[in-house]
């Protein structure tokens, strides 16, 4: 049995060897038919043969890929970053391999991507300060994200993450450090002024608003003073009726108990018996 085995495969490696080769498109691939150098077609995921030294199939990743590039780069103020790095995370789009192929062949990361990658990083950060980019590190981040995102999609390529290190001199970053917290303390002696001057203000309003209440119930009770006044003028008897007024309302108000004196002398009362039922 296992000689039968052997048989057929000996056969089968003979009959390729023949008549051609064969390769394997894994998924996650495309693969690039070619005859004479010459693009043929795509084959998709699965085993393909092809007859050598005439043709070939060669394989792009349709996968997420990453590349990380170290990228020194000088500031606005010509500070240098040393140490930076940039990962990029893209992938190619299926219905753009043919061309991607074509124009820059199995190379395009290392022939396109890259060098794109590394331009768009250093001219972003040539137009910021160091002080600016150590302070705001995520605006400089998403601004080399928008370039790319709109550059390589001209290559065919979608971006999916970028991600930035940035590294300036110990000595630097310490001074950014400390010019960071001073602005920081700047922030709330700041809020600390609004505060206090919004809590002034709220004073000033509160005793504005007592003075004009005052002056109109001054005002009210001078006009009805004058009022009175001439009311009197008008009619002697108004006073009387004042009076007859004020008796009402204190008999209106009277609680049922009898004063004890009167004057200067005690008036005896007599006590009544309360009715029965």
């Amino acid at each position: 049995m296992k000689q039968k085995v052997t048989l057929i495969f000996i056969i089968l490696i003979g009959g390729i060897s023949s008549t051609g080769c064969a390769s394997t498109v894994q998924t996650g691939e495309i693969g690039i038919r070619t005859s004479f150098g010459k693009l043929v077609k795509t084959e998709n995921p699965g085993l393909h043969f092809y007859t050598p030294f005439k043709g070939d199939i060669q394989k792009l990743n349709l996968q997420s890929q990453t590349i990380t590039i170290p990228i020194p780069a000088y500031s606005k103020d010509s500070q240098i970053a040393p140490e930076n790095k940039i990962q990029v995370t893209f992938s190619l789009l299926e219905n753009e391999a043919e061309r991607v192929f074509k124009r820059y062949g199995q190379q395009y990361k290392v022939s396109q991507v890259e060098p794109r990658v590394a331009n768009i990083f250093r001219e972003e950060f040539g137009t910021r300060n160091a002080l600016q980019i150590v302070q705001n590190r995520q605006e400089l981040n998403n601004a080399v994200q928008t370039r790319l995102t709109k550059e390589l999609q001209s290559l065919g390529l979608e971006v999916e993450a970028v991600n930035i290190s940035i590294k300036f001199s110990a000595a630097f970053e310490k001074v950014a450090e400390e010019a960071a917290i001073a602005r920081s303390q700047a922030n709330k002696a700041e809020q600390e002024l609004q505060r206090v001057k919004f809590e002034e203000q709220q004073k000033l309003a509160r005793a504005e608003a007592d003075k004009q209440v005052k002056v109109f119930q001054a005002q009210a009770q001078a006009e009805s003073i004058r009022l009175q006044t001439e009311e009197l003028n008008r009619n002697p008897n108004y006073i009387k009726l004042l009076e007859a007024q004020t008796k009402l309302k204190a008999a209106e108000n009277w609680n049922g108990q009898l004063p004890n004196y009167m004057g200067s002398s005690a008036i005896p009362f007599i006590q009544l018996p309360e009715p029965s039922n």
